[in-house]
């Protein structure tokens, strides 16, 4: 009976192999079978392909270079990975640590490739491929013995990053899900102008906007307008840090934050002297805040005819109070205004004299007893009179000037006659001659008037005065109303 003997060669040492290099090796010639059966499946595919296109017309020059890239990268990459391989399980002598690092390198790009073809996006999946890259790069430089040596062993892992990412990025062209490259501040414009390219980025970042050229034109506004409020609200020289700076500050981030524009802050702003902080925030907060409109520079004024913050927002016109009150005084006016009624029972008419010389005196006409058809209708206010004459006080007045001119003395009726003659042209009447006389404190009142009979209230002029009449024939009554012309005593005698 022969025995079968099986010589395992010499490098395996049946004494140091172990279950965890059994596993190891067993790991490695299915991830093997596996590779090879990828790329039989895979060039049978592209045969098919070929073959398919060739016959149907769609074999173009894109698709042959498309197709001779991907074959070359796979090929290019296999190579660099299993030189990468055996250095490492030399360096270690055990094939596990190439396993392990060449397998999750491996696994991170199977798994962000077809994260992409989905268009999804795995976290960390490209920081962690290149992290195990960079270490299997240092594991073959380490196990290099030349400078020479050193690159080559480089070599193979960096061809294979290379080659995936670019693998990756034609992927992601395929599906179109590359985006457009933002604009981006260039080295150079951060060489020639340093400070404002810095506040440029800054803007960028802060607002997550992307467009660059007009960040920079905002920028350089906000330094214009800085240049302005500084000479329209200037700091203390050995102070800066007041009240003006943290106003100018607040004036400048309105631009910032996009509540005004560089333009509306500078149309707000007086063309020249000077303002205080209050007034530069109140200007300021009210066109953010939509309080006002912002005016043009046309209309801009300077500091001392900015208005007040209360004279802004309360709208012109008189207060309610004051137009109460003088609604309420016309009233009270209109209400208490003297109004006499007559007691008589018939109007009397005036008569004119037509004699040239003299002054006109008016007649009373004979007592009339038919009142439904002369009688007025009687108002609430008395009409006054066409031919009214001088008031009570009028008279008054000129009666005591003309006492004061002859000394102060007191004046009787015939001189008080005379006084008035000279001052309105026509003299008054004996009756009212005695009451002015009473009136300016020359004679004491008559004991023949009763209580029940007031005396007479002072004539206001333009206003109809009512006086009663006891009888024609009554020798006090010597007014000017009772005063008759000859012609019209000779009449009444024939």
């Amino acid at each position: 009976m022969t025995t079968l003997s099986i010589n395992l060669p010499e490098v395996f040492d049946p004494g140091t192999v172990t279950w965890p290099m059994i596993a190891a090796g067993v790991a490695g010639l299915l991830i093997l079978a596996a590779v090879l059966t990828g790329l039989i499946w895979a060039a049978r595919r592209a045969v098919r392909s070929v073959t398919a296109a060739v016959v149907a017309g769609r074999l173009t020059t894109r698709r042959v270079l498309i197709t001779v890239a991907v074959i070359a990268a796979l090929g290019v990459a296999g190579i660099g990975g299993a030189r990468s391989f055996g250095a490492v399980s030399q360096k270690f002598d055990s094939p596990l640590v190439p396993l392990v690092a060449d397998g999750m390198i491996v696994a991170c790009t199977a798994l962000r490739l077809a994260a992409l073809t989905r268009g999804w996006r795995i976290p960390a999946a490209l920081v962690t491929t290149y992290v195990f890259i960079g270490g299997t790069v240092w594991l073959n430089i380490d196990t290099a013995h030349g400078i020479a040596d050193a690159v080559a062993h480089a070599l193979a892992p960096l061809a294979y990053a290379v080659l995936v990412e670019m693998l990756a990025h034609l992927l992601r062209l395929h599906l179109r899900l590359a985006q457009p490259a933002k604009p981006r501040l260039s080295a150079l414009t951060w060489i020639t102008s340093p400070v404002i390219t810095t506040r440029v980025w800054l803007h960028l970042s802060r607002t997550g906007s992307d467009d660059p050229v007009a960040a920079r034109a905002l920028v350089q506004q906000v330094i214009r307008m800085a240049s302005r409020l500084a000479t329209l609200c200037p700091s203390r020289k050995l102070w800066p840090l007041d009240a003006p700076r943290a106003a100018r500050t607040a004036a400048l981030q309105t631009i910032r934050d996009g509540l005004l524009s560089a333009g509306e802050l500078a149309s707000l702003l007086p063309a020249g002297g000077r303002v205080t902080p209050g007034e530069l925030l109140a200007l300021v907060d009210s066109a953010a805040l939509g309080l006002t409109a912002p005016i043009t520079p046309d209309e801009s004024v300077g500091t001392a005819d900015v208005p007040s913050s209360a004279e802004r927002i309360e709208p012109p016109g008189a207060p309610v109070w004051l137009l109460a009150y003088l609604i309420g005084a016309l009233r009270t006016a209109s209400s208490t205004a003297p109004v006499h009624h007559p007691p008589r029972t018939a109007p009397t008419a005036p008569v004119h004299n037509d004699a040239p010389s003299g002054a006109p005196a008016s007649v009373h006409a004979p007592h009339r007893t038919d009142l439904a058809t002369h009688e007025p209708a009687e108002t609430g206010e008395a009409a006054p009179r066409k031919t009214a004459g001088p008031s009570d006080a009028e008279l008054l007045d000129a009666v005591v000037r003309h006492a004061a001119d002859q000394g102060g003395a007191p004046l009787g009726q015939r001189e008080i006659r005379r006084a008035t003659e000279e001052a309105f042209g026509r003299p008054v009447g004996f009756g009212r001659a005695k009451r002015l006389q009473e009136l300016a404190g020359w004679a004491e009142p008559t004991a023949t008037e009763s209580a029940d009979d007031p005396a007479p209230a002072p004539q206001v002029r333009g206003q109809l005065q009512l006086v009663s009449e006891p009888g024609e024939n009554d020798p006090d009554n010597n007014s000017d109303d009772t005063t008759t012309s000859p012609e019209l005593e000779s009449s009444t005698s024939r």
